[in-house]
């Protein structure tokens, strides 16, 4: 097998994750991403988005670009809970240069969470690290997110989350400045900061992502979709149109990249050894993007 997959004669069909079916046409969906673009451009094509006199603001190519920031945005906050940042407190923090934090340190105590510093750079990181040892009175070790390890004395941890998605936030929020947003325009406002109308329907928009939704609620009209979990799901027509076919169907060639770690992650998840299998779910649980229960 190994010999196949290193010629490259390994593929695995792709089977699609929905069936759109509109106008009597069916279309075959690949991913979320692209579920959430065909949404969006059959949304923008009914909605109307105004402000407060009535004045419409967004439309067309402009509003599916706006649209597009706000859908990464909401990417990057689905990783941002998972490392345990509070989207509300993180998006207020960008530094005159319009830079996120890059770290977070963590103070525990056992499990109790005592207090989190975040850091810009490297340089930054020092210092903040220096403050926490200045406060508690002791020299501390800093351990990776998800480590298990205990201090030898047994006394506080200091965990190091790195925040991947930091650099790629500035860039979105210097596109939404762009279109005239600020960063608060993705946080929930008291007050409307914009009105969706759909039809003879008029809503108040509280947030960017509020919008998001709303143009996703009315591209959903008029369509049929079809969630797939897996091709056990799919009837025989449609398994062979998306799936079969040779004509239609999408193949992803089997590549080996790294075939020490690929046979190390197989033998923890499917040997012998449950304690070990039990950690790797316990230290890589927050970080699942794809998850078939």
């Amino acid at each position: 097998m190994r010999q196949l997959i290193e010629a490259g004669h390994i593929y695995i069909a792709q089977p699609p994750l929905y069936r759109i079916r509109r106008k009597k046409r069916d279309e075959y969906v690949e991913s979320d991403q692209q579920l959430t673009a065909i949404l969006l451009e059959l949304g923008a094509e009914e909605a109307r988005v105004v402000d407060a006199n009535g004045q419409e603001v967004l439309q067309g190519r402009k509003m599916l670009s706006l649209l597009k920031l706000v859908a990464r945005y909401e990417e990057i906050e689905r990783r941002m809970r998972r490392k345990g940042v509070d989207p509300a407190e993180y998006l207020k923090m960008p530094d005159k240069r319009g830079r996120f934090p890059h770290y977070m340190l963590v103070l525990l105590e056992g499990t109790r969470l005592v207090t989190r510093r975040f850091a810009y750079d490297e340089a930054d990181l020092r210092t903040q690290t220096a403050r926490l040892e200045k406060e508690t009175g002791r020299q501390l070790e800093l351990f990776d997110d998800g480590s298990t390890e205990k201090a030898a004395d047994g006394g506080p941890v200091v965990k190091l989350v790195e925040l991947y998605f930091a650099p790629e936030l500035g860039r979105l929020v210097q596109g939404l400045q762009k279109h005239g947003f600020a960063v608060s325009a993705l946080l929930h406002n008291e007050n409307p900061i914009l009105h969706l109308s759909d039809g003879d329907r008029t809503r108040p928009i509280h947030s960017l992502v509020e919008l998001l939704e709303a143009v996703r609620e009315v591209g959903r009209k008029g369509i049929n979709m079809q969630p797939y979990k897996g091709v056990g799901e799919m009837n025989p027509q449609p398994l062979w149109e998306a799936t079969i076919n040779p004509e239609t169907r999408k193949l992803v060639q089997v590549v080996l990249e790294d075939a020490y770690l690929a046979d190390r992650i197989f033998s923890i998840l499917m040997g012998d050894d449950v304690a070990e299998r039990r950690r790797f779910i316990e230290d890589n649980a927050l970080n699942v993007q794809n998850l078939d229960i």
